[in-house]
């Protein structure tokens, strides 16, 4: 004999419509009609908005800071503003990286002092 259907069952084939085209009795495909089906889907509808909000936030985020890094490596390649000496009789401008106007000062220097240099009565003049 076939098995008996619970009165659940019974009930719940009498309450709602057969889908077209159906054959034989079985239970009913959900149809999202009761309050615990919405709510759930509402919920995971808003569970995953959500989440693309947050990767989206991150993704901004992960921008600033990848502008952030690149920013203080440009500044540690040593680019600085051209610097301006000022000596008794000329003036001299510095530019490029740290390095560059370092070379050139140490040139400068090197100039000034090969200047001087010449200027100072050598040993065996003085004898």
């Amino acid at each position: 004999p076939p098995p008996r259907a619970s009165l659940y069952h019974i009930a719940l084939r009498l309450s709602m419509p057969a889908p077209r085209g159906a054959r034989g009795a079985g239970p009913p495909a959900p149809t999202g009609g009761d309050y615990v089906t919405q709510v759930g889907g509402a919920a995971s509808v808003g569970a995953g908005a959500y989440l693309i909000k947050s990767g989206f936030d991150r993704q901004a985020e992960a921008r600033i800071h990848m502008q952030a890094l690149e920013e203080m490596g440009a500044s540690l390649e040593g680019e600085v503003a051209p610097s301006v000496i000022s000596l008794e009789d000329q003036t001299i401008t510095l530019s490029g990286t740290v390095e560059e106007q370092y070379e050139q000062w140490r040139e400068i220097l090197a100039d000034i002092y090969a200047a001087e240099r010449a200027e100072l009565p050598s040993a065996a003049a003085r004898d």
